[in-house]
């Protein structure tokens, strides 16, 4: 765990300056992506522009083309008719469609100037943009439309005649440094047994977990003086106090899951909140509810929120008679003990389930960590 720290130390440490390179270097590439973004947009805007002309030229073109044509076929036509037909008036038909293909010619002419300076020119371009984009030279040849000379030593490293390392020139020579540590942190983590930790925790939660409700449920004593355990033993037998029956049918034990010290003084079944199923089939003596109380489950199923003295006035008097005076002695006992174990054991529990459920966020969190590495 040492060297993952250690090791997870010194690459964050590094990463911080090559995380701002990095900052820097996005807000750069992001400039000269809308400074090329905006270049694009003005040359296809020009080429949209000369997409009109273009279009009209054509059909310009086209259109002299046709009309050549047919003054080429009627001038064709005159000289035929006066050749052999002795049409001698049809020389005029001849002499019309010269004139016109001798404008014609002169139109063509100019033309040909007109595209004999244009077309060079684009050519030339086009070939400087390619010799640009591809040449050793590049940011020589871009500096002046891409501004940030970083930026220019990150492209040309990728294009020909660069060096192709452009991690180096993203992050300069402490990269090295920083992905070395990297390194060593994937290392030991790799390294990390997830398997054995994992057990381990989950050994140790389950053991806690165990512990906390044998104490809550009464497994566990928690009392050991000979008093303390004498009040819970005289409560087990209700047959021993006054006014109350001679052959009881209840048995009070702190649990069932232990009766070494503290056993049931009647032979009877097992009454847990398994069995008894709500507070008031308890209360009513229905059946699954009478025999030999799990006392702490009983207690913690129903009646974790009474208060001092509510024990004796709302279930014992109410269930077995206010004229025994065992509800007495067991509702003092149930202020003194019962009551306040209950309240620490439940913020005891509460506070252990958070615990708990925290760990196992942790242990789910191993198993991905050691896999992605």
């Amino acid at each position: 765990m040492s060297g993952i720290k250690s090791s997870a130390s010194s690459f964050a440490s590094g990463a911080t300056g090559f995380s701002s390179s990095i900052g820097s270097i996005t807000s750069d590439l992001n400039s000269v992506q809308t400074q090329i973004t905006d270049l694009d947009n003005s040359m296809k805007d020009g080429l949209d522009l000369m997409e009109t002309p273009k279009t009209i030229g054509t059909l310009v073109i086209n259109l002299i083309y046709g009309i050549a044509l047919g003054l080429a076929a009627l001038a064709l036509l005159g000289v035929i008719l006066m050749t052999f037909c002795d049409k001698y008036k049809c020389r005029y038909l001849m002499y019309f469609s010269c004139v016109i293909l001798f404008f014609f010619g002169i139109l063509g002419f100019l033309l040909a100037i007109i595209f004999s300076i244009i077309v060079p020119v684009m050519y030339l371009f086009c070939e400087w943009l390619d010799v640009t984009i591809t040449s050793s030279g590049f940011t020589a040849n871009t500096q002046k439309f891409i501004s940030d000379a970083q930026v220019q030593n990150i492209l040309s490293s990728c294009l020909v005649g660069g060096s192709g390392d452009i991690m180096a020139a993203v992050g300069g020579a402490s990269i090295g440094n920083t992905m070395n540590n990297l390194t060593s942190a994937i290392t030991y983590t790799s390294a990390f047994n997830t398997s054995s930790e994992t057990a381990s925790i989950s050994t140790a939660i389950t053991n806690i977990t165990a512990t906390i409700t044998s104490f809550r449920m009464g497994v566990t004593p928690d009392i050991t003086d000979g008093d303390s355990l004498a009040a819970l033993l005289a409560v087990t037998k209700m047959q021993d106090f006054t006014g109350c029956p001679a052959s009881p049918v209840d048995s009070y034990v702190p649990s069932m899951s232990n009766t070494t010290s503290i056993g049931c003084s009647i032979t009877a079944s097992t009454v847990d909140s398994t069995s008894c199923t709500s507070a008031a089939n308890f209360l009513s003596g229905a059946a699954g509810c009478v025999g030999c109380i799990d006392t702490s489950s009983i207690l913690n199923a129903y009646y974790t929120g009474l208060t001092q003295g509510q024990w004796k006035t709302n279930v014992l008097d109410p269930k077995y008679g206010a004229g025994c005076t065992w509800t007495t002695y067991f509702g003092n006992v149930w202020d003194n003990y019962y009551r306040v174990k209950l309240t620490e054991m439940d913020t005891i529990n509460t506070r252990w389930n958070t615990a708990s459920s925290s760990l196992g966020i942790v242990i789910g969190d191993f198993t991905p960590v050691n896999s992605t590495m």
